[in-house]
């Protein structure tokens, strides 16, 4: 990519995020190489429905559903087992954005791990975890 491509691209990115009409999740979805996947997904009553094809091996994909306030961070960890993090600090309940392996709370500089350990406070809790079932090729978030 050239220079001048690359600044058109960052510049519009960041005029539209400070617009609040993208957000960085969705920014670092369409950055070259990023392996970030989004899928809308309905919230029926208290359950999110994903399609397992839609979840790769050890990779998260953003689950976005109508209705949430945050975004679920999914991931297979092996044959039939998944993982789902709920996206929302856990020091002041701001949205979080993934940020190389793991993700970041822009209000306060909290970071969390892949497993949504801690890695920098002022967040003292994990990430909410999501129990995960499955039923006829679907994964179902029960949240």
């Amino acid at each position: 990519m050239k220079r001048s491509d690359f600044l058109k691209l960052s510049c519009t990115g960041c005029l539209l995020g400070a617009a609040g009409l993208v957000s960085l999740t969705e920014l670092l979805s369409c950055a070259p190489g990023t392996a970030l996947k989004i899928y809308k997904a309905p919230l029926a009553g208290k359950i999110i429905t994903v399609p397992e094809a839609e979840v790769m091996d050890g990779k998260f994909s953003i689950i976005r559903s109508k209705g949430m306030d945050y975004d679920i961070a999914l991931r297979r960890i092996e044959a039939g087992k998944y993982e789902a993090l709920l996206l929302r600090c856990t020091h002041f309940s701001n949205p979080l954005t993934v940020s190389g392996k793991g993700f970041y709370c822009s209000l306060h500089g909290s970071r969390f791990d892949e497993n949504g350990q801690v890695q920098n406070g002022p967040a003292s809790v994990p990430l909410t975890q999501l129990p995960c079932s499955l039923s006829g090729g679907n994964i179902l978030i029960h949240v």
